[in-house]
């Protein structure tokens, strides 16, 4: 009986290994083909780097990484899982560095890994990282609606898509959702309001706007990018992360948000410019989380 589920699990092992292995690899396809249709671009184009806006995206970053903490440890108080705010923000930045790994909930497993040490039940961390992805994705939505409709507008389907994931999301956080979801995980905790919730809905609305900032000072490291286009990178940016947010729970989203934020991009630079842009700053956020993640924890 163990070796057969030691063989199932092997085997599912090496399914999602090869399922992030076909979606990082037909993500690296469109984006090479991005870059390919007009490669000549990479060559003509007057590439320079500037460190004022690089340090700027540094420093945005980080105060975008410590809203969203603060806001994960509003949640986890008001829910129950009650903690120092320097636990929090240490479990929540820890926890949120495992969400680069391929899969779906390695930061889920994380977080109920420390909260435990807290006494905290992985039900109570388990729901209240599904409300955080809720409240995220409303946020976001939100965000990408006021800054890019036009664009999300020539698209039906996506644009009633949003729409109709905005209402179920809604419905989802209800208090009577929400007690009767507690209800059958044999939870106890405190009841919800829509003032909490809208609070952390516009706590949220602030930590995608800042990322867009970050992005945007990002680019402008790379390559001139008008000031007038900054309410584009915030909207674009929103919209890619909620795309992440919708194939969260696919195997593997390898490459699927850089894939769709090039595309957003190439409507106002280059493809080749905007897939450079965007795997440079895949590249540079990373380090910038794990230089953060470490201030964070020192502190």
């Amino acid at each position: 009986m163990m070796t057969r589920i030691r063989s199932l699990l092997a085997q599912k092992s090496w399914t999602q290994v090869l399922l992030a292995v076909l979606t990082f690899g037909l993500s690296a396809g469109i984006l090479g083909v991005l870059v390919y249709r007009q490669r000549e671009v990479l060559f003509t184009h007057e590439w320079h780097f500037r460190w004022g806006p690089a340090l700027a995206s540094f420093g945005l970053f980080g105060l975008d990484l410590a809203v969203v903490a603060l806001i994960w440890a509003s949640m986890m108080n008001a829910m129950g899982g009650r903690a120092s705010l320097r636990k929090h923000i240490r479990y929540y930045s820890l926890s949120h560095l495992t969400r680069r790994l391929p899969g779906t909930v390695w930061y889920v497993a994380s977080r109920t890994y420390w909260y435990k040490k807290e006494g905290v039940r992985a039900r109570l961390t388990s729901v209240a990282s599904g409300v955080e992805l809720v409240v995220a994705n409303l946020s976001g939505i939100v965000v990408s609606l006021v800054f890019i409709l036009p664009v999300i507008a020539r698209y039906r389907i996506g644009y009633w898509g949003l729409i109709g994931a905005f209402a179920g999301g809604v419905v989802l956080l209800h208090p009577r959702v929400m007690r009767w979801m507690a209800r059958r995980m044999r939870l106890e905790m405190p009841a919800l309001h829509y003032r909490q919730i809208a609070l952390w809905m516009a706590a949220y609305i602030l930590a995608w706007m800042l990322g867009g900032a970050v992005l945007y000072t990002f680019a402008n490291a790379l390559t001139v990018v008008p000031v007038a286009q900054l309410p584009f990178l915030i909207g674009s940016w929103s919209l890619a992360g909620i795309i992440s947010v919708l194939v969260f729970f696919l195997p593997s989203n390898m490459g699927i948000s850089e894939v769709g934020l090039s595309l957003l991009l190439s409507q106002i630079m280059p493809s080749p410019i905007a897939v450079v842009v965007v795997v440079l700053a895949r590249i540079s956020f990373l380090l910038y989380e794990i230089v953060w993640t470490a201030v964070f924890v020192r502190l």
